[in-house]
């Protein structure tokens, strides 16, 4: 095609150059043939037309800042339990919190708690039945009292733990979601301790692949797990334990209020001649930990049944 014909045709002289600009082989045997840019060899491939359309997408600057490579490498648990928090990151679950955005007549109220709007974030973390399920498990998951659910899920990857709260607390989530799903659907209302089950359930497969044997010990289908029991309004419960061996001691006191929100923990370590007396310092250090929380009503839980005997005995059995 002449220069005259293509500047009839097309107004822009920067395209009219550029087509000229195109070499043109002489050999007439060589056929055309589509040619994809964005590889290499000229050949349409998926995951280069990921590529292309995830560079050219409006994101957040938190979803562009999150740690992709480090999630996709850690999380090694069952593909189903990965996709479902990949939808919890991208706010992707048909919460009622997401439904009212495209019908207003959806009533959003947290089907499991009654008490809150159903956000992602509220449903899985903060939800008074959320908070029971992490509660009742024997890892511990922590749960930032003021974080969205990113953040919440960046804090697990993070941590130096291989992976176990990360993928623990992916198992959690999802039950949590089944548990949510089986009651709006079928009406079917799942305990906190079948949810926490079927979580160390899911969990297990993991903890078996990875050696790490942290559910060896745990009685998945017990009917006897302990289960934290909410304080009355108003009252601070702090639960205490301890452990000792070989003379080495360690107590930890962890205060919650009625919701289950933690308001404050610690814990020490140090020498002791006999599991009584590190019992009785756990239980010291509750009181400690309740004075400097500056709350006017406590409960101190332990599962040493001596030690609260006797302080609310006679002091002529103390030893």
């Amino acid at each position: 095609m002449e220069r005259n014909s293509l500047e009839e045709n097309i107004s822009s002289p920067e395209e009219v150059i550029a087509i000229l600009s195109l070499y043109i082989p002489q050999d007439c045997q060589v056929k055309d043939k589509l040619v994809w840019l964005k590889t290499p060899c000229g050949n349409f491939t998926t995951k280069s037309c990921y590529k292309l359309l995830s560079d050219n997408m409006a994101t957040t600057s938190a979803i562009s800042s999150f740690p992709w490579k480090k999630y996709w490498h850690s999380m090694k648990i069952q593909p189903k339990i990965h996709i479902f928090v990949w939808k919890v990151l991208h706010d992707g679950l048909a919460v009622y919190d997401n439904l009212q955005k495209f019908n207003n007549q959806v009533h959003n109220i947290c089907p499991l708690c009654k008490a809150d709007e159903e956000t992602i974030c509220h449903l899985l973390f903060n939800c008074q039945f959320a908070r029971e399920v992490f509660h009742s498990i024997p890892i511990f998951i922590n749960i930032q009292n003021d974080g969205n659910s990113m953040e919440i899920i960046q804090n697990w990857l993070l941590q130096p733990d291989r992976g176990i709260m990360l993928n623990l607390g992916a198992c959690i989530i999802l039950n949590i979601w089944k548990a949510r799903n089986e009651y709006v659907f079928s009406d079917i209302t799942i305990s906190v301790q079948l949810c926490m089950s079927r979580a160390l359930q899911d969990f297990k497969a993991f903890d078996l692949h990875h050696a790490l044997n942290f559910c060896a010990d745990i009685n998945i289908n017990t009917s006897t797990n302990a289960i934290w029991e909410r304080p009355p309004p108003l009252v601070v419960k702090v639960n205490v334990d301890a452990a000792f061996k070989d003379g080495k001691g360690a107590a930890a006191a962890v205060a919650r209020v009625t919701y289950g929100n933690h308001i404050g923990s610690g814990c020490i370590f140090f020498n002791m001649s006999s599991s009584m007396s590190v019992e009785a310092k756990s239980y010291s250090f509750g009181l400690q930990l309740s004075l400097r929380l500056q709350v006017p009503k406590i409960i101190v839980d332990g599962n040493a049944t001596t030690i609260p005997a006797v302080i609310k005995g006679s002091t002529d059995d103390i030893p």
